[in-house]
């Protein structure tokens, strides 16, 4: 049967760290007003931290968004959470093998237990899937010690979409990727999973500003080093769509809506808010074409809309591929080396304790050489954990999303060796 409605989706990183965020109290009760007092069909939430805001937040909108799902992980959950106005008759997660060092406690990302997650709805008729994440964030820029945990979460998070996908009308996607539409990251999720971006896509694109989520000017929460570092802030979170044949779906409008909370001196979040609306039209024919993109043929210009039409080209999935592979198998070769340099460092350390048994010191000296075993015995024990258990998860899961990679990669070169034969 034919079908046309419209879809509203809502995504926000809601910095709700206890204890850290700012005004998060205040913040909290605009966003579950604002959310409360909207028509929006679907909400993807990132880093509620605080099971107490979860809570408000679902029963300050159960009248129009009456279920919800949080997706539990990590020390303090994952902090993602989805709000819809329909049932949600199923969920999956996947916890991603890697997210950053314990030991970076500063960071934090570790403890969170960053996931994909999935709840499936049957939506006006529609199956529909919702996926969420939160991928690791990046700290620095210019010396992005996390992009490999990051290209591996981005392929184990697109090939989670692609394995549960199949029996799904419509797919959106959504969250805080921490990534820009020039990255790597980024590519990998597109052209993996087979994702449209909603900015990038919408009517007329090519005369939109970059969409800024994170360090926009015009937020409160904006530091002036991100501000200096990009002055108009940077792209990092994202609604996404995929459809199945005998669906077409096409964005109407993607934007960055709301400023200062009402009555209010600062922003909802450190982050801003996007949302999307998406034409959704069911053929009669189940086996009729995909929808072509009406704004594919009209943006050519601007850079973002160019990545996004190439990595959704096949030949765009396998470059992206082959450079993620290239990045983590690089990146395997410098874990060998830490836990050579971490065995080293442990020997020594345990040579030195060996060397301060026989010593005889003065006995006002003796409280600092108890302290001065004491710090060695820990880092002995820091470098034996870092070499022999740390390094080798790091490494096994590197070396996961690398080889899954590569039997994608073959795969695609067989194909098109095939084609290349029968003269396609």
């Amino acid at each position: 049967m034919k079908m046309e409605l419209e879809i509203k989706v809502f995504t926000l990183n809601v910095w709700g760290i206890v204890g850290i965020s700012k005004n998060r109290k205040e913040r909290i009760i605009a966003i579950a007003s604002h959310l409360a007092s909207s028509d929006y069909d679907f909400v993807f939430l990132q880093e509620v931290w605080s099971q107490e805001d979860y809570k408000y937040i679902c029963k300050k909108t159960a009248s129009v968004l009456p279920y919800a799902h949080y997706f539990y992980s990590g020390v303090f959950g994952s902090g993602v959470c989805i709000l819809s106005k329909s049932k949600i008759r199923d969920t999956a997660m996947n916890k991603y093998s890697l997210n950053g060092y314990a030991h970076k406690l500063q960071h934090g990302d570790w403890f969170g237990g960053k996931v994909a997650g999935l709840c499936k709805v049957n939506h006006s008729g529609l199956n529909i899937n919702l996926y969420i994440s939160h991928l690791h964030a990046e700290y620095n820029h210019f010396n992005d010690q996390y992009l490999p945990h990051r290209v591996a979460q981005a392929f184990e998070f697109s090939q989670f979409i692609s394995t549960t996908s199949h029996d799904a009308d419509v797919c959106i996607v959504a969250g805080d990727f921490n990534t820009e539409p020039s990255d790597l990251v980024y590519k990998i999720i597109a052209a993996n999973a087979g994702c449209h971006d909603s900015f990038a896509t919408q009517p007329k694109a090519e005369e939109m500003c970059d969409g800024a989520t994170c360090g926009h000017p015009r937020n409160t929460y904006s530091h002036k080093s991100e501000l200096k570092e990009c002055p108009l802030g940077k792209r990092l979170d994202y609604i996404m769509y995929k459809y199945k044949s005998g669906i077409m779906v096409e964005c109407l409008s993607c934007e960055t809506p709301l400023h200062k909370i009402p009555g209010g001196t600062v922003s909802y979040s450190d982050h801003e808010a996007v949302v999307g609306r998406l034409f959704v039209k069911k053929s009669a024919d189940p086996l009729a074409p995909r929808f072509r993109l009406t704004s594919e043929a009209e943006v050519t210009s601007t850079g973002f809309v160019t990545v996004f039409r190439n990595c959704y080209q096949p030949e765009g999935r396998e470059a992206a591929l082959d450079e993620g592979y290239r990045l983590l198998t690089d990146n395997l070769s410098s874990l060998k080396n830490d836990r050579i340099f971490y065995f080293i460092m442990s020997c020594l350390i345990i040579c030195l304790l060996l060397v301060s048994v026989p010593f005889e010191v003065p006995y006002g000296c003796w409280t600092v050489l108890v302290c001065l075993r004491m710090v060695l015995s820990v880092t002995f024990a820091f470098c034996v954990w870092m070499s022999v258990v740390m390094n080798s998860m790091e490494y096994n899961s590197l070396l996961s999303a690398a080889t899954g990679m590569k039997v994608l990669l073959d795969a695609m070169a067989e194909d098109r060796l095939s084609t290349q034969k029968l003269g396609i």
